[in-house]
């Protein structure tokens, strides 16, 4: 892992150096040697979550394979679309290459630069999106069984959902899962609360705003109040400053589910993580290529295809304040009682 990550560091300052240099970056490769790029999300990579982890599995494969690997790194979206349009110009002709559009909030801009690969070889792959484009093929994660998942194990406990954005399909569709869920096995006095950061593309790379939106709704009602609700956060990047929030305020009560990614260890007051198998994801279709297999123009995978799934922190032992707020659930293994208790009616769910 830790051989990956200087590799990792090494590409991404070479990729950033090159990115401002036309000249480098539309340099189409040589043909007939194959080579993946990966369009990140617009100030996506570093987040320690979703899009660190499909650099993992892209990484993974070049280890797996040799392929050359490319980053492309934006800085807005303006400069997306120039890099990725730059990618289509560069290819058009090559038969072996392959660009990941690592970000749904691409979905507009790549249904709009319509591709004109003529090599056999060649593929784009936009992440999710449910969208059919022509000559593109697309995956979607399907939030829904994992949060209701979440939502059953947590339905002793008063919620507070944070969106990054409102009216973002992804989005909304985890909040239904987890509010279905919760609803199914809710306690006396346990609830769901939904709040969103703002609207915008910068959203989900923005802790410092959600820093300020946790530390408001924590002491909202009074400075000296012991803040006791789960946060369930949908923010991508943006997942960082609530967890700093928390862990900041000495009254905090509540849990913070993890998000994207496996957070064991990251702090006493996270029961369990909700995870995206990104990494699996995309090291499956690099796989397929690979072997000359192919896509599926369209795809979409959630819990029952082991896209999603919940995590419980092995670890789990909250301080004396939790503790007093958790309503018998302080240990792992309550939790795991739980995640077995609710999986397959999760699975049933999202059917």
């Amino acid at each position: 892992m830790m051989k990956r990550w200087y590799l990792y560091a090494a590409l991404l300052l070479a990729c950033t150096a090159c990115s401002n240099d036309d000249d480098t970056t539309t340099a189409p490769p040589q043909r007939g040697k194959p080579s993946v790029t990966l369009l990140a999300s617009v100030d996506g990579l570093g987040d320690n979550g979703y899009n660190d982890c499909m650099v993992n599995g892209i990484f993974g494969f070049y280890e797996q394979t040799g392929v050359v690997v490319r980053l492309l790194l934006p800085t807005d979206m303006a400069e997306a679309e120039t890099m990725y349009k730059q990618w289509l110009t560069a290819n058009a002709k090559t038969d072996s290459a392959v660009i990941i559009v690592g970000s749904g909030d691409y979905e507009k801009m790549v249904s709009q630069a319509p591709p004109t690969l003529t090599g056999s070889g060649s593929r784009i792959l936009l992440t999710e999106s449910q969208a059919t484009i022509s000559g593109v093929s697309t995956v979607a994660i399907n939030r829904y069984g994992a949060s209701y998942l979440a939502g059953a194990m947590l339905g002793d406990f008063p919620v507070y959902i944070l969106a990054a954005a409102p009216n973002v399909p992804i989005l909304e569709t985890a909040i239904k899962g987890f509010k279905d869920g919760h609803a199914a096995h809710q306690g006396k006095e346990a609830m769901v609360t939904v709040g969103y950061l703002k609207e915008g593309e910068s959203v989900f790379a923005n802790p410092g705003l959600a820093y300020r939106s946790m530390s408001d709704r924590m002491t909202a009602d009074s400075a000296l109040a012991v803040y006791k609700e789960t946060v369930f956060p949908l923010l991508g990047g943006s997942y960082v400053g609530v967890q700093q929030a928390m862990g900041d305020n000495l009254l905090n009560a509540g849990l913070l589910v993890g998000m994207d990614v496996d957070r064991s260890g990251q702090g006493n007051n996270v029961p369990f993580s909700l995870v995206i198998h990104i990494d699996r994801i995309v090291g499956n279709y690099l796989t397929d290529w690979r072997k000359g297999q192919p896509w599926l123009q369209t795809s979409t995978l959630g819990l029952a295809q082991q896209a999603t799934d919940i995590v419980v922190d092995t670890h789990f032992a909250p301080n004396m304040l939790i503790e007093s707020n958790s309503r018998g659930m302080t240990t792992a293994e309550a939790w795991q009682q739980q995640y077995a208790k609710y999986k397959e009616e999760a699975v049933r769910s999202e059917k």
